[in-house]
């Protein structure tokens, strides 16, 4: 078959005339808006002198604290959810590059025809068959940038879902080693109590046999009894308090139960000096909460732009090739070229893309306030945190103090009474004394070990997950 004559292509000069004229066009840029980033400080109002390291929780120098981290960080299911979040904004960001390229489609197919209902008859009486295959193109000339600002805001989703997972794993340790510590606590409470209540019981021996010796009433028997019940039913609440603080730990490691063994020693690490806590202005690049709130400013910016670009005209360009013959050897002769271009402008829509503009530019001074808002709470943070445990500090100097001085008083007030000096209501004041203070300073050590921890956190440690982490 021979091939048809072809035509002359009036179309080129005018779509080379078209691309002249509409390509010399640029990216929108949409109008500047008001920049709400605070003024900081030079300076917080304590240096600190001592390096952090980058997994923060390793300062405080607690092998078991050091474990339960790396258990949470592998196995945290909620971690797990923000790194698949991560996965899906890469995913889409790579969706919103695709138009960038040019898509290209195949296809091919074969078809019989004849006469009569039963086609293998019909191919013995005159059937033809006819083969055809072709390609296609089409790719939209992004003139106005709006393809490239759809893809601009899905990469700093990117860094804003990446930003959360890191987020997300500084916040998981804090929740990890302030459970930890408060179940240290507890721990230390139920022992503490169980000593109290083995004091009690030798006190209550001691009453009960001066009773029988008619140097005490009957009713100084009565208010030990009461005091060791009221040590015991304490010690059944500091038992079900350390069973719930297993319970969350549990959570936290992502594991359904977990069986801890006693911590070695006190199990309150003793705090060294303040971490180095930089400058305001670092807070920016270390905090991930405000590289998220950032990168949600470079998308909101980048929806603007989207938004302008969409009011012009959009230039879309194709080309196909075809062909059609009886054999596929036949179809070199009969291939068909087709190029096209179709240029859409926006008439009368209502208003709708105008109002899209607006809402763009709304959500972006929006992430403006929320970024300036987060930059000042981050400061705020570390200032309060930095305050709490400089005062702190002090209330455990100051209840060291106390229990020494009422360990003090107890001892001489038992030996008074054994010599008939002091009654017993005496020594029972004494002992409460120590016991709520040996109470207030296992509470203030772990409070102040809680505040060291909310200043590593506001801090963030200066912690980068690398590639490996963020896909673990």
């Amino acid at each position: 078959m021979n091939a048809p004559p072809q035509r002359p292509n009036r179309l080129l000069p005018g779509l080379a005339s078209l691309l002249a004229l509409l390509v010399g066009g640029c990216a929108v840029t949409p109008p500047e808006r008001a920049d709400h980033t605070p003024e900081l400080p030079d300076s917080f109002s304590e240096a600190g002198v001592a390096e952090a390291p980058q997994r923060w929780w390793r300062s405080l120098e607690d092998p078991a604290l050091d474990a339960l981290v790396e258990r949470a960080l592998d196995s945290n299911l909620s971690l797990e959810a923000t790194r698949a979040r991560l996965e899906r904004a890469r995913a889409v960001a790579r969706r919103e590059g695709a138009p960038l390229i040019p898509s290209v489609e195949a296809n091919a197919g074969i078809q019989e025809q004849g006469r009569g209902t039963d086609l293998d008859q019909a191919r013995g009486s005159g059937a033809t068959e006819t083969v055809s295959a072709g390609l296609s193109a089409s790719y939209e000339v992004d003139l106005w940038g709006r393809v490239r600002a759809g893809q601009a805001a899905a990469t700093a989703s990117i860094g804003a879902a990446r930003a959360d997972l890191q987020a997300a794993a500084v916040s998981l340790s804090g929740n990890v080693a302030t459970t930890w510590y408060r179940r240290v606590e507890a721990q230390r409470r139920l022992d503490l109590l169980r000593r109290q209540v083995a004091t009690a019981e030798d006190l209550l021996a001691l009453t009960e046999t001066r009773y029988r010796r008619g140097q005490v009433a009957i009713a100084d028997v009565h208010r030990q009894r009461r005091s060791l019940e009221a040590l015991r039913g304490q010690v059944s609440t500091a038992r079900a308090s350390l069973a719930t603080l297993d319970h969350e730990l549990a959570v936290l490691l992502g594991e359904p139960a977990i069986r801890l063994e006693p911590p070695e020693g006190d199990g309150l690490p003793n705090l060294g000096p303040l971490p180095e806590t930089g400058l305001p202005t670092e807070l920016v690049r270390r905090r991930p909460d405000l590289r998220r709130a950032f990168h949600d400013l470079v998308a909101a910016d980048a929806s603007v732009a989207a938004a302008v670009a969409r009011r012009f005209p959009r230039l879309n360009l194709s080309a196909s090739l075809t062909g059609e013959a009886p054999s596929a050897s036949a179809m070199v002769a009969t291939w068909l070229i087709n190029l096209g271009a179709q240029l859409t402008l926006p008439l009368i829509d209502g208003g709708e893309r105008r109002a899209d503009v607006d809402r763009a530019r709304a959500e972006a001074e929006a992430a403006a306030l929320d970024y300036g808002q987060a930059v000042l709470e981050a400061v705020a943070e570390v200032e309060d945190a930095l305050a709490r445990e400089a005062r702190e500090a002090e209330r455990v100097d100051h209840l060291t103090a106390e229990l020494d001085a009422a360990r003090a008083l107890l001892e001489n007030t038992q030996r008074r009474y054994r010599f008939g000096e002091a009654d017993h209501l005496a020594v029972l004041d004494a002992q409460d004394g120590v016991h709520a203070a040996e109470r207030s300073l296992l509470e203030a050590r772990r409070q102040r070990l809680e505040y060291r921890i909310q200043l590593l956190r506001a801090l963030a440690g200066g912690w980068e997950m690398d590639e490996q982490e963020e896909a673990a």
